[in-house]
């Protein structure tokens, strides 16, 4: 699995975690990929850091500068380099998160997930029945 699935999935395993399912074994599989995702995540975030303080343009004060929220580089060069190496990093394989498997019929109320919301779950989750 690569990070961008992880971080296109990241909402929708969220709401997951707001549906009540009939089975404790599942409720502690996603509690337990939550958690992994969520270390992940935050490796991620440092990561990024990294790189917009490598690339990106900083006031006198050593500040970040966004302009319309975006982020300002000194010449294209380095704006290219910051693009490669977020698309890099987002094109990482992450080898410790394995799918679980949730049966839909354990699912007793508030899947109120849509089936875009479903699709990117499908590189976490194993949907049964």
């Amino acid at each position: 699995m690569k990070v961008i699935d992880i971080l296109d999935a990241k909402e929708s395993l969220a709401k997951l975690n707001l549906v009540k399912f009939s089975d404790f074994k599942i409720v502690s599989s996603i509690y337990k990929l939550t958690k992994k995702v969520n270390n992940v995540l935050d490796m991620v975030q440092q990561e990024q850091k990294k790189i917009i303080d490598i690339y990106a343009k900083k006031d006198d004060k050593g500040k970040t500068i966004i302009l319309n929220n975006m982020y300002q580089f000194e010449d294209e060069e380095k704006k290219n380099s910051f693009i490669k190496e977020m698309n890099d990093l987002k094109q990482q394989d992450i080898d410790d998160i394995n799918k679980i498997d949730i049966s839909m019929s354990k699912i007793q109320y508030g899947a109120e997930l849509t089936g875009e919301e479903l699709m990117k779950l499908e590189p976490l989750i194993n949907w049964n029945d």
